[in-house]
This record gives structure tokens, sequence and C-alpha cells, in this order.
């Protein structure tokens, strides 16, 4: 039941985004602006696509997802300030995550702190040395918590977002960690929560209903705010209210971003952000014109100098439709590109710490076979 839910709502509409294809090396770059830094090649005859993304130091970066041929196993990558390669997992975590057919989140909260999350409820931790692997939901469960984002603040403090389906419907997920045990707390809302940010670790955000993974409760969007020990549901500008959310970023309570997408004139769907400024909302379509086609920011990340990156992609269309890249100075919003030959994806970015280079994740289309792209805008950061 929770494969064909991921299937339904995730690998068909990123299969029907960019058509299948082949291995190449990534392409050189000479310029500091979004690339191409790597593909990787999960074997003969199977396609790859990473989901997410996350960097503690600028030489430690995660990035995970799946590898899909006759069946659908997870993959994890990891850059060592050097090189990104694909990671071996212990056959019993391997097996455990393998459970879900897929990596849906990651969190590192240092070197010896990563989380990564299976799609319905499986963990995998790496503690510097060694995977060890468990479940968010009680063995046995028959209604999995769906898990479409992490925050791994620390040894005792880590979190893990989604949606679960219970008697009642539809409700979103928010199970915390405090280093001995994992407990779900109460969260307002029906929608996947798809994206979380945090200021410190008692101030957090969240926005629900725009994920890739869908689940339960479909795509009614809704902020929530992590403050005093408690989930609080934050009151949206009248154009985001049951808008899908799909990212946050804020760097504090006075600079909140969230976005999605808004209906346009042509029967389509925008890309869309507000923004909070601790008083009021602003909320802004991208300058592109309206088709029919469905775009919406899938992610969003700091550029490290004061401005944001977001990625936007289009879950209606078929054939090459590669990402819009948008960047975002002083409350202004422009087109960018990525230097590539082929048609691309970037679903999900992480700025690394300390530096102005941002890592994004997704797919690249070379002949007939979908790879894992890694992509990076700056230098590669060590």
């Amino acid at each position: 039941m929770v494969g064909s839910r991921v299937r339904r709502f995730l690998i068909l509409p990123l299969a029907a985004a960019l058509p299948l294809a082949g291995a190449v090396p990534a392409q050189a770059s000479t310029v500091p602006g979004w690339h191409v830094k790597t593909v990787l090649s999960t074997g003969t005859g199977n396609q790859g696509f990473l989901l997410d993304v996350s960097s503690d130091a600028p030489g430690d970066a995660w990035a995970v997802g799946l590898a899909h041929g006759t069946s659908i196993s997870p993959l994890i990558a990891h850059w060592n300030g050097t090189a990104w390669s694909q990671v071996t997992l212990p056959a019993s975590v391997q097996a455990a995550l393998g459970a879900d057919g897929l990596v849906s989140a990651v969190s590192a909260g240092s070197p010896k702190n990563v989380w990564a999350f299976g799609a319905a409820s499986t963990w995998a931790h790496y503690d510097g040395a060694t995977w060890t692997s468990g479940q968010l939901v009680k063995p046995g469960s028959s209604v999995p918590a769906i898990i479409a984002s992490a925050l791994a603040l620390s040894k005792i403090n880590v979190w893990a977002f989604g949606s679960r389906l219970t008697s009642t419907g539809g409700h979103a997920y928010a199970a915390h960690f405090n280093g001995v045990k994992w407990t779900a707390t109460s969260v307002p809302g029906t929608g996947t929560i798809s994206d979380a940010s945090t200021i410190n670790a008692g101030d957090i955000w969240a926005v629900e209903g725009g994920g890739l993974l869908g689940g339960p409760g479909g795509g009614h969007g809704a902020l929530v705010h992590w403050s005093g020990g408690a989930w609080h549901s934050v009151i949206l500008p009248k154009a985001l209210v049951g808008r899908p959310l799909s990212s946050v970023v804020a760097s504090s309570d006075k600079n909140v971003w969230v976005a999605g997408a808004l209906p346009n004139s042509k029967k389509g769907t925008t890309e869309a952000v507000g923004h909070w400024n601790g008083s009021v909302w602003k909320v802004q379509v991208m300058p592109v014109l309206a088709t029919a086609q469905k775009f919406a920011v899938s992610g969003m990340a700091s550029d490290g100098h004061g401005g944001l990156w977001a990625t936007a992609n289009c879950l209606s269309c078929t054939g090459n439709v590669p990402s819009r890249m948008w960047h975002e100075s002083a409350g202004s919003w422009k087109r960018a590109t990525v230097a590539s030959k082929y048609p691309l994806a970037i679903v999900s970015m992480a700025l690394a710490p300390g530096t102005t280079s941002v890592w994004g994740v997704g797919g690249i289309a070379i002949g007939k076979t979908t790879d894992a792209l890694i992509a990076l805008d700056g230098t590669a950061p060590h």
C-alpha cells in the first residue's frame, strides 16, 4: 500500500517530467554559477533520483533518494570535501530502508550525527563509524508515517516530519527524538509537513501540503510554528490560505519565507512565495508568463549572502521540462539558469555552512535513462 502511494505521488510524476537516460561524467564548469557537479550511476538498467540534501560543514554533505530498476532501492551519497560517492549500507540497514523502497529525507547535524528516513516510518543513523536503523511507528502497524522532511539539531534533538492516516483522516505528523526514543507530537493540520526550518532548538517553522510525496491529507496548505514546547497554527495571507506549500526558510521570526504555487489565468499554476516580516505578509508570483502547466516551488535555500534560491518543477508535464531556478535579492526574484547540456530537475537544495556554495539534487536525463544528479552553485566547498 505504501509503495503504491509513493509511486503515485513521486516516481510517476518525475518519470513523466524526465525521460529515461545513461550515466555521464560531471560536466566541467569554469563559472561559479549553477552547474552539474556529479552524476551518480546506479547500475546498468537502473534509474536514479535524489530527493533531499543536507550539509553540516563545507566538507560534509549527504544526499538521499532512490535507484529504480526491477525494484526500488535506497540511494545515499556523501560529499567528503573532495568528491561525492555512493554509500554502501550494512545489509541490515539496507533491508530496513529497502522496505520503503527509497530514502525520502536526510538531515546532518554533524559528521557524527546523520539521519536518513525511508518514506514510510523507517530511519537510519550514522554516528561517524556505524550505521543503525529502526522505525518511528511501532513495528507491525498497518498505518506508517510518511516522512518528507527532517531536522537533526543535536544528538538529543532530532525531528522527522510528514503525515499519517488515522481513523479520523489524514494528519500532519511530527516525531521528536530526545536521544533515547521517538515520540509523536500533536500538530495542527491535515496536510503532509513537507519542509521545516529552524531558528533554534525551541523555534521551528514548518509548512504543510506541497511535498513531492503527497500523502494523507493531500494539498491543504498550512504553516505551523514550534514555540513554547508546542506546535501552533500561523495565520497565512488570504492568497495562500488552503494552497499547498512545499518549502520554508526562516532566519528569524521576522524573516520567514514560504513557497508553493498559485493558480494562474491559463488554468495552470505558477510558482509563488510569501514573506513574513514579523508584522505583515507579502505574496509574490514569480515573474514568468502564465501557462496551463502546473509549476510549483519544490525547494528553497539560503544563498549564503542574504538572498535565497528557489527551484520549481512541473509535475503535470510530459517530456523534457527542466526545473526553473529563481534567485531572490532584496525582495526581488529573478530567473537563473543551470549550465547543462541535458534536461535536469533539481528538487531540493542546501547551503554549505560558512560558504556561499549551494548544493542541489534531483535527476538528469541523457538518452534513455535518468541518473541521480548533484548540482552546485559556487565553488566546491572544502
